[in-house]
């Protein structure tokens, strides 16, 4: 900030050599500055910032950041790459700054051109300087979905992998600057490098001052967390959050869920742990805290746990490892490979800002859609990097998590381990259906605590009872006599593009998970009856999956001569559909199908959910009757 304006009491001020810019912070957290001899340079790093990387540093992290500046500006921002932690970085010369943060923007950043201010909490600015409040037709409803959108008209964020250059106010990208620079690599390269890099990180990190604490849950990504922190268990205090089961409760079921799972992990793995149970939150502290949470963040994420952390974690020191981040890696928000495009980002974008929807114009929000684009450099080369992915990264991360981070901040710092670009650059390099199916994770998990893949994930029952169920229900579904009235094979035909005939396996249907997109079709043939007479077939469809959060993606028909005469939705209940189809000649082909209603490609438990068995197929002699008819079709599918 140019102007001093009055800042907390507790905080200290220094004078930048740049243009009469202050930096102002609190006293527990002094800033690492180091200063060029021979040039008006200088790198400012304050905040958590833990170099990743694998030499030794000669001195502190800015004097680091210094010297790689000095040799290339290239040289300075591949150095920005092996940084975690939850930081901001200036760096500057006599008239200008340039301000950089962490790797995926957690730790916040906001600016007032107006009043010449960059802060790290949007409420902070506007207590020193106000601003008028965003009204409803303004964007007020989908604040952390947009572009840059704050409560505050004039007060803006900014979004990760992009630098604000002051004086001049503006923003521009520097990362992806390449294509992945790991996407030339083996499996085993990629991965000795991600252990390596996370190794280094929470090295230095146990050289602080600092007690560690770090959540888990039942899920994958704090079973990759805990994994790849074998070697610090010791130095780690464990806390699990949960609450009483209550029936039609999904968030009190899943919260039951991980202590469950959480259970089984400490059999195979001894850590100190404790959980807060959700009916004994603090109310009188929850409430003594909520003023401080409104100043803090401008997002709510469970407020109430921020008073079991205070209770549980008093005084200074305190370091949150928290699993998030590994999202980034696993192809979130419907990507695959035909959507890279910014049409594709546009529909994405309407949809994830859909709050503002009926307060903001269709043309209005279309318009600050196409500004964003440009601001934010999604127009320009992206070097290989799916939009859909940055965006996430940026807009998801950036602006959601970053304010969750915000709120507990009153109770410790917080690390995100994974928080680091290389780390972030390793995920993204591995192909669409791997990264949808979390394959790295598995595999580090595999190669640093094998045994924590065995419990299972999100589910009470173990890898073996998971395998041993489907492979039950995958023997009573079996039989050589349907087998042998079907066809060999699963023929895959698609609105364009090749069919497909694939080998089939016994009585199964399914759609294949790289084909998995809209109105593609996966289909088995019936073989012909041998009589000459009319006959009846009766069938069974016996499709196990059933979700209702699923409906609508994906439905089973029954053809007649390449049409469809009969269908249901796949997912919107359990039961077996019993299909019966009258006056059947030798003529008439029939077929059962799946069909695909959304785009689900690259993810195999679609595949898995798509999975039918065609099972008590019979073929009989029609009734005899006086004139031919055309064959009817029928089934007991619900409406």
């Amino acid at each position: 900030m140019t102007d001093m304006p009055k800042v907390p009491e507790a905080w200290s001020t220094l004078t930048l050599p740049c243009a009469a810019w202050h930096f102002s912070y609190d006293e527990h957290y002094a800033p690492d500055i180091a200063f060029d001899q021979g040039s008006p340079r200088w790198v400012l790093v304050h905040g958590l910032c833990l170099y990743a990387g694998d030499k030794a540093l000669k001195g502190t992290v800015a004097d680091h950041l210094l010297k790689q500046w000095n040799s290339s500006n290239e040289q300075f921002l591949s150095a920005l790459d092996e940084l975690g932690g939850r930081h901001i970085i200036l760096r500057g010369a006599e008239d200008a700054v340039e301000v950089y943060h962490d790797a995926a923007g957690m730790r916040s950043v906001y600016s007032s051109r107006e009043f010449n201010t960059v802060s790290s909490h949007a409420h902070l600015i506007n207590v020193l300087h106000p601003h008028r409040e965003r009204k409803e037709s303004e964007g007020a409803r989908a604040l952390t979905h947009s572009w840059d959108h704050t409560k505050y008209v004039g007060i803006e964020p900014l979004l990760p992998n992009h630098r604000l250059r002051l004086p001049d106010w503006t923003v521009d990208r520097y990362f992806p600057r390449t294509t992945n620079a790991y996407a030339g690599w083996g499996l085993e390269a990629k991965l000795d490098r991600f252990q390596r890099l996370w190794s280094n990180q929470l090295a230095r990190l146990s050289e602080l001052d600092s007690s560690l604490v770090m959540s888990i849950t039942g899920g994958a990504d704090s079973r990759t967390s805990l994994a790849l922190s074998a070697d610090y268990l010791e130095e780690i205090e464990f806390f699990t959050y949960t609450a009483r089961k209550i029936p039609g409760s999904k968030r009190s079921e899943s919260m039951a869920l991980d202590r469950e799972l959480v259970e089984q992990l400490k059999r195979f793995v001894s850590f100190k742990h404790r959980y807060f149970e959700s009916e004994n939150r603090d109310t009188d502290t929850i409430r003594e805290l909520e003023p401080l949470l409104k100043a803090n963040s401008t997002q709510q994420h469970s407020r109430w746990l921020v008073a079991f952390y205070a209770a549980a974690f008093p005084g200074e020191g305190h370091i949150h490892l928290r699993g998030n981040g590994y999202e980034i890696g696993r192809a979130y928000w419907g990507l695959t490979e035909d959507n890279d495009t910014l049409a594709s980002l546009k529909n994405l974008y309407m949809q994830i800002t859909k709050g503002d929807q009926g307060y903001v114009s269709p043309e209005d929000r279309r318009a600050y859609y196409d500004q964003g684009v440009r601001k934010w450099g999604y127009d320009g080369e992206r070097h290989g990097y799916h939009v859909r992915d940055l965006a996430y990264w940026e807009i998801r991360c950036g602006r959601w998590l970053s304010e969750i981070l915000n709120e507990t901040d009153l109770a410790f710092q917080t690390l995100v381990p994974i928080n680091v670009r290389a780390l972030l650059d390793i995920s993204l390099s591995m192909t669409l259906q791997e990264r949808q199916e979390s394959f790295i994770f598995w595999e580090l998990i595999n190669r640093s605590m094998p045994v924590l893949n065995f419990p299972g994930k999100n589910d009470v029952r173990n890898l073996y009872e998971q395998m041993r169920d489907e492979r039950l229900s995958h023997e009573g579904r079996h039989t050589a006599a349907d087998t042998a009235k079907l066809s060999a094979t699963l023929e895959v035909r698609g609105p364009v593009g090749p069919v497909l005939e694939l080998d089939a396996v016994g009585n199964e249907l399914s759609l294949p998970s790289y084909r998995f997109t809209p109105h593609t079709t996966a289909s088995r043939a019936f073989l012909a009856p041998t009589s000459m007479l009319p006959q009846t077939l009766t069938f069974v469809v016996d499709a196990p999956y059933c979700n209702l959060r699923a409906v609508g993606q994906f439905q089973f028909e029954v053809h007649l001569d390449g049409r469809p005469v009969a269908s249901w939705d796949g997912a919107a209940f359990k039961r077996p559909v019993h299909v019966t189809v009258d006056d059947l000649t030798r003529e008439t082909a029939v077929s059962i199908v799946i069909r695909s209603l959304s785009n689900q490609q690259g993810k195999s438990s679609w595949e898995s959910a798509s999975q039918a068995f065609i099972r008590a197929i019979s073929f009989t002699t029609s009734p005899p009757s006086a004139r031919e008819r055309r064959p009817a079709v029928w089934t007991d599918a619900p409406k």
